[in-house]
C-alpha cells in the first residue's frame, strides 16, 4: 500500500487540487460552485488568510486530500471551523482518517480549541460516519442548505466538543 505523507500545502499543490474540487464526486459532496478557478485555490494555499490552518494529504507525490481549520476570532477564537475534501479516486483509502487525525491534534494540542464545528450534507454518509468516529455529535439540520442539480439539499451541522480542564473540575 502506498503511503500518505501529510504536510502544508505548498505552491506545487495548486493544480492536482484544483483537479480535485472539479471532480463530480467532490462537487456533489461541498457547496462549491463548478468551473472554480485555478486563481480559487492558488489564494487559498498561498494567503490562507489569519487563523487558517490547511494540511494536505500526499499520496505518490500527488495532493489527494486537503483539510482546513479556521479559527474563530474574538469571542469564538476557542472554535474551529473545519473542512475536508478528499480526491473521489482515493475514498475509502484512509486519506480521510488521517486528515481528521492531524488536523484534530492541531486543533486538540497545538491550538487549544475546544469546540471543532462542520457541516455536511445529510446524505452524504460516508462522511457523517468518519466524523462521528471522530466524535462529532448531530447539532441540528439546516434545511434547504445548498442547491445541487437544482435540487435543495438539507445540511447536517455537527460539533465536537473538548471541555476545558477547569470547566471538568468545577462539575
Amino acid at each position: 500500500m502506498t503511503q500518505i505523507f501529510l504536510r502544508t500545502p505548498e505552491e506545487r499543490d495548486i493544480p492536482a487540487l484544483h483537479t480535485m474540487i472539479l471532480r463530480p464526486a467532490v462537487q456533489w459532496g461541498t457547496g462549491r460552485l463548478p468551473y472554480q478557478s485555478t486563481d480559487w485555490v492558488a489564494e487559498r494555499v498561498l494567503r490562507p488568510g489569519e487563523g487558517v490552518h490547511a494540511i494536505v494529504a500526499e499520496k505518490d507525490g500527488v495532493a489527494v486530500g486537503w483539510a482546513t481549520l479556521n479559527r474563530g476570532r474574538d469571542r469564538r477564537a476557542h472554535v474551529g471551523s473545519l473542512a475536508i475534501t478528499v480526491h473521489d479516486a482515493h475514498h475509502r483509502q484512509g486519506i480521510g482518517r488521517a486528515l481528521m487525525t492531524a488536523i484534530l491534534d492541531l486543533a486538540d494540542n497545538w491550538l487549544g480549541l475546544l469546540r471543532v464545528e462542520l457541516t455536511v450534507n445529510t446524505d452524504n454518509h460516508g462522511a457523517i460516519a468518519l466524523y462521528e468516529v471522530f466524535g462529532f455529535e448531530r447539532e441540528g439540520i439546516s434545511r434547504c442548505d445548498i442547491l445541487r442539480g437544482g435540487i435543495l439539499i438539507d445540511a447536517l451541522c455537527m460539533a465536537r466538543l473538548r471541555a476545558p480542564h477547569s470547566y471538568m473540575t468545577d462539575l
